[in-house]
């Protein structure tokens, strides 16, 4: 596509995927509440011929990634609570030989 900077080209393809995306997925949903006996089986098996790898590798470790943000907080939480205790100690140590 040839055009100006800033009339959105990048935009419109980025829609236009998504909403492809969609499309598909919609497609599934109403294959599955027809009351297909295989229908979640066919649903994962077409979603994952259908998906692009770097999809289905985002999904997979979204939650591999939620688990080390959790564990990162934690451990922030638990310096910070230490360096609040240390300061409170240095403080109760300092006010004992006072």
């Amino acid at each position: 596509l040839e055009s100006p900077t800033g009339t959105g080209k990048t935009l419109s393809i980025i829609c236009s995927a998504l909403q492809w995306l969609q499309d598909k997925q919609r497609a599934l949903e109403q294959g599955e509440a027809s009351g297909s006996a295989n229908a979640k089986e066919n649903q994962e098996v077409q979603s994952n011929q259908e998906e692009p790898d770097w999809l289905r590798d985002f999904e997979q470790n979204a939650e591999q990634r939620l688990k080390e943000d959790r564990k990162q907080r934690r451990a922030r939480r638990r310096e910070r609570a230490c360096a609040e205790l240390a300061k409170h100690k240095a403080m109760f140590e300092k006010k004992a030989m006072a």
